[in-house]
């Protein structure tokens, strides 16, 4: 009923746009000798005051991308290029072996054990920690017990980062009944990997644990510091918990100094810069009048209409 009410009344506001465009830009003559009193209050804008035109150089452009180049491996002299299949899917068998306890769904009263798969990913690194001699940096972030976020960092020469953000411990809840394999263990047929969390996400927390490990085997010099962030309640939304945390006590303010790729589910293709949300509020304030006069009052559906118009044009402007 909202959305009819509201597109009736920005089919109205579309008709008193025409009908005073059509008079030169002055209001529609009215009949009554009493005209001079009912005219419509000076708060109903033109559209093409509200509808600025904006520079073709301020659209977002559509040629954005990642990378026009493959990646040059000499840069990390002793990092394979190809993914060691078999540590992998090793890596990711344990992970998968524990999805049963990283399921998450607040709503349904169920909540993961991130520390589950922190202390694989972390017994994965520990030969090349700091605290054994190697070069990883590895730092257990828990503020909720049980509920582990972690970070490691392969340091650089320079304060320059490179980070890796966003690929997390929880996994949706699986119904095993439903499955026509066991969700809760890795299944491996061919090219194909069956098991809850593969995609989403547990698959890139064993990736990025196996390039770490390589990174911390060979120890190539690089410029930047290499950053990764494993997270905890990403499905569930919870707040105190992931991300959200881990970024208000600054844990992780030096990745502003570099490129950060958010590494989450595989159910599409990279792309470039797609992640983030304002949420913000508009109040709209009319004015209340006698019914005989409507035209003397203001509709505050009518001026969120319009802003809300606003907005969609420079949406499909920026974005064509």
């Amino acid at each position: 009923l909202t959305v009819i009410f509201a597109d009736s009344c920005w089919k109205g506001i579309q008709k008193r746009w025409r009908s005073t465009e059509a008079n030169g830009g002055a209001p529609p003559p009215v009949s009554s000798p009493a005209s001079k009193y009912m005219l419509s209050p000076p708060t109903h804008l033109r559209r093409e005051e509200l509808s600025p035109q904006r520079a073709a150089k301020e659209r977002v452009s559509s040629d954005a991308f990642l990378t026009r180049a493959m990646a040059d491996f000499q840069k990390i002299p002793g990092v394979p290029r190809d993914l060691d299949k078999e540590g992998f899917i090793a890596v990711l068998r344990r992970l998968i072996g524990e999805a049963k306890y990283l399921q998450n769904n607040p709503r349904l009263g169920i909540h993961p054990e991130e520390k589950r798969a922190a202390n694989i990913v972390m017994q994965e690194l520990e030969a090349f920690s700091t605290k054994k001699g190697g070069p990883l940096v590895i730092e257990e972030l828990e503020y909720v017990k049980g509920r582990s976020n972690l970070k490691v960092t392969y340091p650089g020469t320079t304060s320059e980062t490179v980070a890796f953000v966003g690929s997390h411990f929880d996994v949706v809840p699986a119904d095993a009944e439903a499955w026509s394999k066991d969700p809760f263990s890795l299944t491996v047929e061919g090219d194909l990997l069956y098991g809850r969390g593969t995609t989403d996400c547990l698959g890139h927390v064993a990736l990025l644990t196996c390039f770490l490990r390589e990174l911390g085997r060979a120890r190539p010099k690089l410029k930047r510091s290499i950053v990764v962030l494993f997270i905890a309640a990403e499905e569930g939304g919870e707040k105190g918990v992931g991300v959200d945390v881990v970024v208000n006590k600054g844990k992780i303010d030096e990745v502003k100094n570099g490129p950060v790729y958010w590494v989450d589910s595989a159910d599409s293709n990279p792309c470039c810069g797609t992640a983030g949300a304002l949420s913000w509020s508009l109040k709209c304030k009319g004015r209340l009048f006698h019914s005989g006069f409507p035209n003397k009052g203001i509709n505050s559906i009518e001026l969120a209409n319009r802003v809300m118009d606003v907005i969609q044009d420079r949406f499909y402007h920026d974005f064509p």
